[in-house]
């Protein structure tokens, strides 16, 4: 991915912290806004039901890091 768009990140200015950040980020959203077979399996693991609170705090975090990343980008 760094090699495909690093000269177009290059040409917009985008710092390279950002552009990491970005990509961790990027990578793993979609395991925490939605329960998944890992977050199902771990869950019943823990013999855990409580599938509501885990959708609550993966939002929750869905919401900070997008909100870390517009504050990254920002400074």
């Amino acid at each position: 991915m760094d090699k495909m768009f690093n000269p177009f990140l290059t040409q917009l200015g985008v710092p390279m912290g950002l552009w990491a950040a970005i990509l961790l980020i990027g990578s793993q959203m979609t395991s925490f806004a939605y329960p998944g077979a890992d977050m199902l399996g771990q869950m019943g693991l823990a013999r855990s039901k409580d599938i509501k609170s885990m959708i609550k705090l993966g939002l929750t975090i869905v919401a900070a890091t997008v909100a870390y990343v517009l504050v990254l980008s920002l400074f």
